[in-house]
């Protein structure tokens, strides 16, 4: 459509340009012929004749003259007019041979125009009717002016050729464009669908991968789902090798995928992990039939042997883990597997029915229950632990940490527990806005420091970052947030991450980097951002005292950190002695359980200052 309508734009402009240019050369051309045929020696005599005058515009007395006619030329007759009283009289009419113009009607628009323009020696164009004229005034007897009239046409002209030959030229170069893009868009659009499709499909084996599964399932009516494990990979790795261990699960899946039975009506199979595979069986099948299709299956896996060497083979023992129901398959299913693997059970099925759930299944629904009542009761509550200055020993900021609190105002849920049955229940992004709301209340309030947690998973949500900085630039009190972000997920698009941070900063708001350390992402990556401090993880805090290897990981960071001009936050100072060896590595501030722990603090305004009554001195 682009291409489409570029090429009407520029046909227009082309088409007007070159008629412009043509009849700007076919009017000069008109001026210079009807100059050459006021010079010419047929017309001296009748410009400088003092005959009597005849009555005006009265063509029976002047009979025709015979003016040489030139080529593109189409001369219409002389006119010679006298001023009287400031206006032109016509005089004389002398017609070319040939010409049937009539003057009377030709003179009523031509008189208007002379007694408006009367420029000597120059050109000018008047109508009549759908015909155009062009007249030169040149000197004649005393007292009088003579009009050469000529008629001005358009004509197929060398002009009007160049714009053909340029209409074609533009229609051709447009077709070519538009097979050019044709041919990349189907380029691109064969490549764009052969990433879609390697997105979908296993490299090693050619089967539907587990993200193709995930998305059969959402689609599946009625589910029958089993994880198919071989569980002596290990072992064959590491007695013949990745080459050969690679080949013997090409070999499965050759048996997987050709499997056929008369009970499997909608089957597919997928390679999920390295010794995993799955089938799903999208029908409503009794339990008896699946059970027989599934054991004729695992037979025909184990019955097969597999060849990983010249002349040598091996056979393989598997373990099925299975589900019949559509709700969380994928994570029963992967329950199954784990209790058949802990029971040492070949084959273990989770059904519809209740009693056949795990136990940590049927726990996890109870517990997103308790979530959800909590969230629509307003319970997620933000609990505050106090961060220390290693230097001072005061109180210079507070975490926001978030607690699900019972109707008895206990804690009954920690985040450890909810915050992965949020994500699952797709209500993690409302925890986030609580704990966003809540914090920035309290700042509104006290005007203190308060650093509040985003995962990479709140980053990526809009809505999330739209609710964020709406609370932050309508309070306007960005200077006292910081933002923490969690390494509990690996940084990978670091380029949204740093235009993040960007706007956070541009609204006073200080940015650090929490569980620095924990293993998702190279520590010196994470620290080149456009941060302002980082967290030492717990992992590596915890261990100091006792383990020389994580103290020098922990020295190592902060000496990086304060290289890159970072502060540093030693998180998990439960006891005096990791307080104390914490300040001695050179940390800059202070946190944990022996200075003060998470609380729903209650604060009171003196007469000196707003100050919480959590605040205390390390002792």
């Amino acid at each position: 459509m682009v291409v489409v309508v570029t090429v009407m734009v520029t046909l227009f402009i082309a088409a007007r340009g070159i008629y412009q240019y043509t009849t700007d050369q076919h009017i000069d051309l008109l001026d210079d012929q009807l100059k050459l045929w006021s010079e010419h020696n047929s017309l001296d005599n009748l410009l400088h004749d003092h005959s009597p005058d005849v009555q005006p515009h009265s063509p029976s007395v002047t009979p025709d003259i015979q003016f040489p006619v030139l080529q593109s030329f189409n001369p219409a007759g002389l006119l010679i007019i006298e001023h009287q009283h400031n206006q032109p009289v016509v005089r004389h009419w002398f017609p070319v041979a040939g010409n049937s113009v009539d003057p009377e009607p030709l003179l009523q628009d031509l008189m208007p125009v002379l007694a408006r323009d009367n420029p000597h020696g120059m050109g000018l164009t008047f109508r009549r009717q759908d015909q155009s004229y062009r007249a030169l005034l040149i000197d004649a007897a005393a007292g009088r002016q003579a009009v050469l009239l000529a008629r001005q046409s358009v004509m197929v002209s060398d002009y009007v050729v160049l714009l053909l030959w340029m209409l074609v030229i533009i229609v051709l170069v447009s077709v070519l464009i538009y097979l050019v893009h044709v041919l990349i868009y189907q380029k691109r659009r064969k490549r764009w669908l052969n990433m879609i499709k390697n997105a979908k499909i296993d490299p090693l084996t050619g089967l539907p991968n587990q993200h193709q599964l995930q998305r059969d399932l959402k689609h599946a009516r009625h589910t029958n789902l089993a994880f198919i494990k071989f569980h002596n990979f290990n072992s064959i790795l590491n007695t013949y090798g990745p080459a050969i261990t690679d080949d013997v699960i090409r070999q499965i899946s050759a048996v997987i995928a050709g499997f056929s039975h008369p009970l499997s009506k909608n089957g597919t199979c997928y390679h999920v992990q390295q010794a995993v595979f799955a089938t799903l069986e999208d029908q409503q099948i009794s339990y008896e039939k699946i059970a027989q299709l599934t054991k004729d299956l695992v037979t025909a896996i184990m019955t097969t042997r597999y060849e990983v060497g010249d002349g040598e083979y091996i056979s393989v023992n598997v373990t099925v883990g299975a589900v019949r129901q559509n709700r969380d398959a994928f994570m029963l299913a992967n329950m199954a597997l784990q209790e058949a693997e802990r029971k040492n059970l070949q084959f273990y099925l989770i059904d519809e029915h209740d009693s056949w759930l795990p136990e940590t299944y049927r726990r996890d629904l109870a517990l997103t229950q308790v979530l959800l009542e909590g969230l629509k009761e307003d319970r997620i509550v933000a609990y505050y632990q106090p961060i220390f200055c290693a230097r001072t020993k005061q109180v210079v900021k507070y975490e926001c940490l978030s607690r699900l609190i019972g109707r008895d105002g206990e804690v009954e849920l920690m985040p450890n527990v909810f915050i992965p049955l949020a994500h699952r229940a797709n209500v993690y992004a409302q925890i986030t806005k609580a704990m966003i709301r809540q914090a920035i209340s309290l700042v509104e309030a006290y005007h203190i420091n308060v650093s509040l947690n985003l995962s990479v998973s709140d980053i990526h949500n809009r809505r999330t970052c739209e609710y964020l900085f709406h609370k932050l630039k309508s309070s306007g009190l960005g200077q006292y947030i910081q933002i923490e972000l969690l390494e509990n997920e690996a940084i990978i698009e670091t380029d949204d991450i740093i235009e993040f941070i960007g706007e956070l900063k541009s609204i006073g708001c200080r940015v650090g980097m929490d569980d620095l350390g924990k293993g998702h992402s190279n520590i010196e990556r994470l620290i080149n951002l456009p941060i302002d401090y980082v967290k030492i993880d717990r992992s590596i805090m915890e261990n100091v005292t006792h383990n020389l290897e994580m103290q020098n990981v922990a020295r190592g960071i902060v000496k990086l950190a304060h290289k890159k001009g970072l502060e540093v936050v030693a998180e998990y100072c439960s006891t005096r002695a990791l307080t104390q060896l914490a300040i001695d590595l050179g940390v800059d501030y202070l946190q944990g359980f022996y200075l003060g722990k998470p609380g729903p603090y209650e604060f009171e305004v003196n007469a000196d200052a707003d100050k919480p009554l959590s605040s205390q001195t390390v002792q």
